[in-house]
């Protein structure tokens, strides 16, 4: 049922991850944030790779003269699907924690379809 047709054998599988809670995030559901970087809230969750990746790299390439080294590690924002959920982009390498064989009874899969009212 969870089989990824464009390679042969494969399941589709949720990855676990974990990031250090002393990641420096730049929240991009601060109002003040936003302002900061003269950003909309509609250029944050736009499916249109050109603005998303303007402002990411915009973010990536800020420096803080306090500590020498990028500002921000990190970038969070709210979904699109489901403005509660919180969406966390990376640029540091996450840790693998554990990978899960997912099914229709799989837990996220459960809450997903409910969340988003899809049937399973």
């Amino acid at each position: 049922m969870f089989e990824f047709p464009a390679v042969p054998g494969a399941r589709k599988t949720l990855g676990v991850y974990e990031l250090p809670d002393d990641l420096r995030i730049c929240d991009l559901d601060d109002p003040h944030r936003l302002v900061e970087l003269g950003l909309r809230p509609t250029q944050i969750v736009t499916r249109n790779l050109a603005v998303t990746s303007e402002w990411a790299h915009r973010i990536w390439s800020q420096r803080s003269p306090a500590i020498g080294v990028r500002k921000w590690q990190a970038v969070q924002w709210w979904s699109f699907q489901r403005p509660n959920w919180t969406v966390i982009a990376s640029w540091e390498r996450p840790k693998l924690v554990e990978l899960e064989h997912l099914n229709l009874n799989h837990p996220a899969i459960v809450a997903s379809a409910k969340s988003l009212n899809r049937p399973l």
